[in-house]
């Protein structure tokens, strides 16, 4: 599998090190800059190359992350619960990007980091799971919000 883990250094829980570590995973420090995160995905943006990303706080479980993989969806997402029982589903926390998307969008990233007018600095990480949906449902012909990826069980546990 092609697990990439951003993290800044100081915030990689080891909940999330340990099991990922044993799977092979990258991990790679995001801490650069504001934009560090959106370089690291729009550079590994290329048509074939599959990949799962996890952030440094989630807890996602072996047997979820090989049926992500494995999954022919592709767009796959490990929601994660937040106060109030809602499953955030929107968010880069978990989740798999196929080669055949990447094929069929390769330009993706790209209008990701042109995106603004939401007040939030272009390519900043803290927006960057807003916008990939963004283009995704623009790409689909849907209306933002409206663009759903497949959803992967049990919600994976977010540390922060």
């Amino acid at each position: 599998m092609n697990i990439i883990c951003p993290y800044v250094p100081g915030m990689l829980w080891s909940e999330t090190h340990e099991p990922l570590h044993a799977l092979g995973a990258e991990f790679v420090d995001v801490s650069a800059d504001e934009e560090a995160y959106y370089r690291l995905l729009a550079s590994r943006w290329a048509p074939g190359n599959k990949m799962i990303v996890v952030e440094q706080d989630v807890v996602p479980t072996a047997a979820l992350l090989e049926r992500m993989w494995t999954c022919p969806r592709p767009w796959c997402v490990a929601p994660y619960v937040v106060e109030g029982g809602g499953h955030v589903t929107s968010a880069l926390g978990c989740v798999k990007f196929s080669g055949r998307l990447m094929a069929r969008h390769p330009k993706l990233m790209e209008r990701v980091g042109a995106l603004h007018g939401d007040g939030a600095p272009l390519r900043t990480w803290w927006k960057l799971g807003d916008r990939v949906n963004q283009v995704l449902a623009e790409c689909m012909g849907v209306a933002p919000g409206e663009a759903q990826p497949h959803l992967h069980f049990p919600a994976v546990q977010h540390l922060s």
